[in-house]
């Protein structure tokens, strides 16, 4: 043995971890390098682990014929790659932990056997951790104590602001809600494809402002199957606004018009009419900002729906 000569493993110790690697599923069907194994270890138990050479292994482990000549057949050598990649993948994995380890190193088979240092502090970190958690523990029950305490002292105050909270979380869970009804495309010759695309960005440009929920009626309801009227489809929508519009389309711009329908009080309560030059050769460009002009209108926090939201709840209170 070569390394931690200071403090050596005994015979028994070691034999129980060379059963252990044996035993092990890198090594449980490859009986040429546990006999590798076995060997070399024995050798250096016996005290004779400085005369391994290739020629021996060759011919007691592997029944090499008595002419083997280890120099031109690399059968050994090959044997001791495999030997050492299967007790690095060990190692590293299932005996990890093990109490002794046990090498090849490189350039000879005599092996290398000491005591895991990472098993030798074991109980020392077991020690460690243990007062750690003693310490985590005794920290949260002074914290669990001191919110008691903190809690009783600003209860009141909790009750006094709990009505506010609550209104808060109500504004927030009962925000406007529109429908984008389909838009009527007239000229250049655009398709149903198209119409679609610009209800989507309209639905789009209002998620840029997340106090309005925007929901596409086309994706919900068949307007040519169902034949509702405006109030019947927010009512199955569950929504308190339909915008609603047509697009006009020349060579050089597109003319946008809508208007806004107040489900609950029955009324348009905005409309809104623009022309816009092409921006680039792809429509959809345009589209864009179109709708992103519209939709400022409505959805910013001075704008259209908030302003109503605002006088209806003013209206609330009064009441």
């Amino acid at each position: 043995m070569n390394k931690n000569d200071a403090k050596k493993p005994g015979r028994k110790e070691i034999d129980e971890q060379v059963q252990r690697i044996l035993s092990s599923e890198h090594f449980a069907n490859a009986d040429r390098i546990s006999n590798f194994l076995k060997y070399v270890v024995e050798c250096e138990l016996s005290g004779e682990g400085w005369n391994l050479k290739g020629y021996n292994i060759g011919i007691d482990v592997f029944e090499k014929p008595d002419d083997f000549n280890s120099d031109t057949d690399s059968s050994v050598r090959v044997e001791a790659t495999r030997l050492r990649r299967a007790l690095s993948l060990y190692y590293y994995q299932e005996g990890c932990f093990d109490p002794i380890v046990i090498t090849i190193p490189k350039g000879g088979y005599r092996p290398s056997i000491f005591y895991n240092p990472e098993t030798v502090d074991l109980k020392r970190m077991i020690f460690r951790h243990t007062k750690m958690q003693i310490a985590i523990y005794a920290l949260l029950v002074s914290v669990f104590v001191g919110v008691c305490v903190l809690a009783s002292t600003y209860y009141p105050y909790y009750v006094r602001e709990q009505n506010r909270v609550r209104q808060a979380v109500n504004y927030h869970l009962n925000i406007p809600k529109v429908g984008i009804m389909p838009f009527l495309i007239i000229g250049g010759g655009l398709s149903d494809e198209v119409r679609r695309e610009f209800v989507l960005e309209i639905d789009e440009q209002f998620k840029r402002f997340d106090v309005i929920a925007a929901i596409p009626v086309e994706s919900k309801v068949q307007l040519h199957e169902t034949r509702l009227y405006r109030t019947d489809i927010a009512e199955e929508l569950g929504v308190s606004y339909l915008l609603e519009g047509k697009v006009s389309v020349n060579e050089t711009q597109i003319d946008v018009a809508g208007r806004l329908y107040d489900a609950r009080g029955d009324a348009y309560i905005w409309s809104f009419r623009k022309s816009f030059d092409y921006i680039s050769d792809d429509i959809e460009d345009t589209i864009e900002l179109a709708s992103g002009h519209m939709v400022a209108q409505l959805a910013s926090a001075y704008g259209v729906i908030h302003n109503v939201e605002r006088e209806r709840y003013q209206q609330l209170i009064a009441s």
